[in-house]
C-alpha cells in the first residue's frame, strides 16, 4: 500500500470488483449526490443494479446522476428528493417509492451531517439525530413491507468510528441544553449501530423464512466526504480542517467499500458490521468487525426503538418486539 497524501487504492482484499452481478436488483441510496453515497451508486450501477438516488437537492441530484451515467453509461438510475431531517418529507418520499417500486433489494442509509451548530429539525428534534438516525429509522420502517416482499433484501446503516464516543443513556434529542457537537455526532453514529441490531432482531421475528431481510452496518474509516465542510468553524480554522482532511483521508470510492460489501456480499449475515481492515480501522478494504457492545444490548435497542417510534409517529406494528 502506498500513502501519498491520501490512500489511492486498496492493495488487497475486497474491492469493487468483488461485487456480484446486481442485474435485476433495485437499490436505494440516501445522500447519493456526493461522497460515499455517490461512490456507492456508481459501483452498484456498474454492477448492473437499478438505483434510486435519494437526495435533498434536486439540482445537485441531477448533476450527480450525470456523473453516474458518465461512469456507468446506460445505467438505470433516477433521482428522488427527500429531506431526512423532515419527517413529512420522509413520509412523502416513502409513499411515492412504495407506489412506484415492485421490489427493493438494498437500502443504504448513507446520508448524514456532522458536528453542526445546535439546531432543531422542523419536528423539534436535534438536527444531527434527526438526519442521521430518525429520518433513516422512519424511512426504513415505512419501506419495510416492500423490503419484506423482496427475497434476500438488505438494510445497511453507515456508522462511524465516532460511535465509540457516543452514549444512548438518558437520551433526549428534543433538548439542546449542554449541546456538544462532536459528542452528539458520536451518539447518532452509535444509534445507527443500535438500530441495525434491533432492526435485525425484529426482522428475524417477523420473517422466520429463509431469505428474510437482514440489517447490516458499516463504517468508512477516514474517507474523503463533504462532512467536514459542515463544521462551520469559520475562517482559518475551517480552512485548516478542509486542507488537512485531504491529506489524511482515503478516497470516497475506497471508504464506500465497507457499505458496498455490507450491501452485496453473499456471505453477509444479519447484524454484521464492516469497516476498513488496516490497524485502527482507518484505511483499506473492508473486513468483518463487531458492533459496539452497547449497540447490541437488547434493552438499549428497545429503548432507542421506542423513542424513535414516539418521535417519528411511524407504525411499527409489523416489527414487534419480543
Amino acid at each position: 500500500m502506498r500513502l501519498a497524501g491520501r490512500l489511492r487504492t486498496p492493495s488487497i482484499g475486497w474491492t469493487a470488483a468483488s461485487i456480484p452481478d446486481q442485474t435485476g436488483r433495485i437499490a436505494l441510496v440516501t445522500g447519493a449526490n456526493s461522497g460515499l453515497g455517490l461512490a456507492t451508486v456508481i459501483a452498484l450501477a456498474k454492477a448492473g443494479a437499478s438505483v434510486v438516488m435519494a437526495v435533498r437537492n434536486a439540482d445537485r441530484g441531477a448533476a450527480a446522476r450525470s456523473r453516474v451515467l458518465s461512469a456507468a453509461p446506460g445505467a438505470d438510475v433516477r433521482v428522488g428528493v427527500v429531506d431526512l431531517a423532515d419527517l413529512a418529507s420522509v413520509r412523502r418520499f416513502a409513499a411515492a417509492e412504495s407506489a412506484t417500486l415492485e421490489r427493493l433489494d438494498i437500502v443504504v442509509n448513507n446520508a448524514g451531517i456532522m458536528a453542526i451548530p445546535p439546531a432543531l429539525s422542523p419536528d423539534g428534534v436535534e438536527l444531527q439525530f434527526a438526519a442521521n438516525h430518525l429520518g433513516h429509522f422512519a424511512l426504513t420502517v415505512l419501506l419495510e413491507p416492500l423490503l419484506s416482499a423482496t427475497p434476500g433484501s438488505r438494510v445497511v446503516a453507515v456508522s462511524s468510528l465516532a460511535a465509540t464516543s457516543g452514549s444512548l443513556v438518558d437520551l433526549d434529542p428534543t433538548r439542546l441544553d449542554g449541546y456538544e457537537r462532536f459528542a452528539v455526532y458520536g451518539t447518532t453514529k452509535l444509534a445507527n449501530q443500535a438500530f441495525i441490531a434491533e432492526l435485525d432482531r425484529r426482522l428475524a421475528r417477523a420473517n422466520a423464512r429463509a431469505g428474510r431481510p437482514i440489517a447490516v452496518a458499516a463504517h468508512p474509516g477516514l474517507a474523503s466526504t463533504n462532512l467536514q465542510s459542515g463544521f462551520a468553524l469559520g475562517g482559518w480554522k475551517q480552512s485548516i480542517v478542509d486542507v488537512g482532511a485531504k491529506f489524511v483521508t482515503q478516497p470516497a470510492s475506497v471508504g464506500a467499500l465497507s457499505q458496498l460489501r455490507a450491501a452485496t456480499d453473499p456471505d453477509v449475515a444479519g447484524a454484521d458490521y464492516f469497516g476498513p481492515s488496516l490497524p485502527g480501522q482507518y484505511y483499506g478494504p473492508p473486513r468483518r468487525l463487531a458492533l459496539l457492545p452497547s449497540a447490541t444490548d437488547p434493552a438499549i435497542g428497545r429503548r432507542l426503538w421506542d423513542l424513535s417510534v414516539e418521535l417519528s409517529g411511524v407504525d411499527d406494528s409489523r416489527l414487534p418486539a419480543a
